[in-house]
């Protein structure tokens, strides 16, 4: 009788291996850890201190508006779809808030209902139009950039509005070491990673990304999964807006447009 052979546990090492190999997000990984350790040689090598707490810190500050709008747009990507509005949506979100708070802190939490409510409507109609009308996802979301483009340029031409000193803890307070605004990245990742491997809308938008016309026959309601998505990524373009505000304290036009070509 053959004995049965116990797998033995991988070592570190080998367990990246399989990871970089297994999974599509493992060569993305190493790339992004050779820039890391490449950016730390050239530093060390100039005579800079490149793994300091500031510096990390900064890094990690600069990467949140970003990597809140990359979460959205994976999501509608996802789905096979695309919303190019997100940038302007972002320009909206800081001037809208701002001129609501217009530094007053009773006024804040007015100020963020108003602009999650905003970002819902523009992913809603986003997504309307796309599923709906069947107008190209391309075309779609330009078109609302374009009209929240021309609502900005109408309406305002430098900073305005302030938002008050007790909102400003979004963009500089910390937990220990810790930013507030990367813990909030942080969270929202981790929050659409459970929403992606563990839910069944996760799995539905897979479906409906893989192949729309197959995943409706097959009972999902595929136009909901790509309305859900592009309410989801304008709302995370409104998170962005609200976190960049606080940085600048006061809203402008062009803040989304920049931040996007950063």
């Amino acid at each position: 009788m053959a004995q049965r052979t116990v797998p033995q546990p991988l070592n570190l090492r080998e367990r990246y291996s399989s990871f970089v190999s297994g999974s599509s997000g493992g060569p993305i990984t190493a790339v992004l850890l050779v820039a890391f350790f490449g950016a730390w040689a050239l530093v060390a090598a100039t005579g800079g201190d490149f793994m300091t707490v500031d510096n990390i810190r900064s890094m990690l500050i600069r990467s949140v508006a970003l990597g809140i709008v990359a979460i959205g747009q994976t999501l509608v990507i996802l789905a096979g779809s695309l919303d190019l509005s997100v940038a302007y949506l972002v320009s909206v979100t800081a001037v809208l808030s701002s001129v609501i708070m217009d530094g007053n802190p009773s006024r804040i939490a007015l100020g963020v209902v108003v602009v999650l409510a905003v970002g819902a409507l523009v992913g809603l109609v986003n997504g309307l139009v796309i599923t709906k009308l069947r107008v190209n996802a391309f075309i779609a979301t330009l078109g609302m950039a374009l009209i929240l483009k021309g609502l900005l340029t109408a309406s305002f031409d430098n900073f305005s509005g302030a938002v008050p000193e007790e909102y400003q803890v979004l963009g500089y307070g910390r937990i220990g070491p810790f930013p507030w605004a990367v813990l909030l990245l942080a969270a929202l990742g981790g929050v659409v990673w459970y929403m992606l491997n563990r839910t069944r809308y996760g799995h539905h938008l897979f479906a409906v990304g893989g192949d729309f016309d197959t995943a409706r026959l097959s009972g999902v309601r595929a136009d909901w999964v790509i309305i859900r998505a592009h309410i989801f990524c304008s709302l995370t373009a409104v998170m962005t807006g609200l976190f960049i505000v606080s940085r600048l304290r006061a809203g402008a036009p062009w803040v989304g447009p920049e931040e996007e070509r950063r």
